[in-house]
Order: structure tokens, then C-alpha cells, then sequence
């Protein structure tokens, strides 16, 4: 699966949604503003008429980039989770046929021989789950258990069908969209954590895999220490990381003129 792809594209996807937030309260500010400047033009009356005018376009032009946004992720979404059941889906061209017709004539494997299997085909959710039922028949599960509960967790990843990595992506957008839940100026604090919420679910999503190879754990570990390294570096004074950092456009001393 390939699916680091479709956490990256959904990054960009509420960056740019953020951006258009950023937009609309510059425009939104920029009119307050006006309106406060030549606010002896009008009534008082016609203040509050053109203030609630500008309040409702800025609300209409926060919903639509907020509902385009969430549409655009649910295609990201469609197209991850299709890759996560093409991958889990029992497939019977992934079965081992001479493995098959080995059970079928009661053949007795030792647990090194079932381990073998196990470490061959870690990376065939089919073949995981034909073993397991074959080691829970042959009640070798306690023995496998012993020797590693890397076995078990093998099992329980083929079986559970890929809500591991559902939850993860869930997981991703439910903290990079927080911002939008009110847009207002603090929508920078979210924008901003974006590419470590990104790191977090490429991690999660390497160590949700049912096989690692050298080149995956070797990816895990450098993540891991660079995640550790910051927070160390953080925790040393060595650098200062604010909770609301500059964007494309820059915001944080903003105040609404009204």
C-alpha cells in the first residue's frame, strides 16, 4: 500500500483551505475597517446593516472553503481506503496452493516450520489468516506467543482488515481541521502544527504495517529520533517553538476594529 500519498495530498488540501480563511478574514478586517474610517457616511442604522453585511460574507466564504475542503479530504479518503481493502480483502489468487493442499492432508507442522510461514508470507493478509485458523486449530497459538508476541499482533493486523489505518487518517484530519470548527484568527496555531501532524500519521502508518523491512524500520527509527531530538531541544530552552507561528500572510496581531 501506498498510502503516504494520500496523507500528504490531504495536508495540502487543508493548508490551502486555511489560506482561504486567511483571505477571508483580511477582507473581512479590511472592510471593518473601512467602515469604521467612514462610518460618518452612514447612519446608525446603515453601520449596523453594512457591519452585519460584511460579518454574513465573511461566514458565507469561511463555510464554502471550509465544505470544499471537506469534500476534497473525502476523496483522498475514498481513494486510501480503497488501496486499504484491496490490500486486506481475502484474495484467493494470493493463496499458496501447495501450502494448502500440505494442511488439507493433515500435515503436523513444528513451530520453527509455522514461524517460517509466518515470516514468509507477512506481507499476504490472505495467507496470515489461513495460518492463523491453521495454528488455532492445531492449538499452537500459546507456543507462538512464547517465542514472540510479534506473531500475535501479526494476526490480529491481517484480521482486524486495515482499522488501524482508518483510524489513523481519521486521526490526521480530526486535529488539522480544528481550526475550522470556528474560523477565526487562531486558525494559525492549527496551520501551523500541520507537518508535525503529518509526521505523526506517516509514523503511525509505518508501524501499522504487518511487515517491516530493514529500509521501514530504519525509517521509523530516524523519525523517532528526530522527533525525540526536538523535544529535548525544546525542553533544553535551545530553541523557542511558539504556539502561533507566521504563515504565508501574518496575522497574530490582528484586531478586529468593531
Amino acid at each position: 500500500m501506498e498510502l503516504e500519498k494520500y496523507v500528504k495530498a490531504t495536508k495540502e488540501i487543508i493548508w490551502n483551505a486555511y489560506s482561504e480563511i486567511e483571505a477571508a478574514l483580511m477582507e473581512r478586517d479590511t472592510a471593518l475597517e473601512n467602515l469604521k474610517v467612514s462610518g460618518w457616511k452612514f447612519s446608525e442604522d446603515g453601520i449596523s446593516k453594512e457591519r452585519e453585511s460584511i460579518i454574513s460574507k465573511f461566514n458565507t466564504d469561511t463555510q464554502t472553503a471550509v465544505a470544499n475542503c471537506r469534500a476534497a479530504i473525502q476523496k483522498q479518503k475514498d481513494g486510501y481506503m480503497k488501496e486499504v481493502h484491496d490490500y486486506y480483502t481475502p484474495d484467493g489468487s494470493k493463496i499458496d496452493l501447495n501450502l494448502m493442499n500440505l494442511i488439507k492432508a493433515g500435515f503436523q507442522m513444528s513451530i520453527d516450520e509455522l514461524i517460517e510461514l509466518i515470516e514468509k508470507y507477512s506481507d499476504n493478509p490472505t495467507m496470515l489468516r489461513v495460518i492463523e485458523k491453521y495454528a488455532a486449530e492445531q492449538k499452537m497459538i500459546g507456543e507462538l506467543n512464547k517465542k514472540s508476541a510479534d506473531y500475535a499482533v501479526a494476526f490480529m493486523k491481517a484480521r482486524n482488515a486495515g482499522k488501524a489505518e482508518e483510524k489513523i487518517f481519521d486521526t490526521f484530519v480530526h486535529l488539522s481541521c480544528e481550526g475550522m470548527r470556528h474560523p477565526d484568527e487562531h486558525y494559525t496555531m492549527f496551520q501551523s502544527r500541520l507537518d508535525g501532524y503529518e509526521e505523526d500519521a506517516v509514523l503511525s502508518l509505518l508501524k501499522a504495517k504487518i511487515y517491516k523491512d530493514d529500509a521501514t524500520q530504519q525509517r521509523i527509527d530516524q523519525i523517532e529520533a528526530e522527533q525525540l531530538q526536538k523535544h529535548n531541544d525544546v525542553r533544553k530552552g535551545k530553541f523557542w517553538k511558539p504556539e502561533i507561528t507566521i504563515t504565508r500572510k501574518t496575522f497574530e496581531s490582528r484586531k478586529n476594529p468593531w
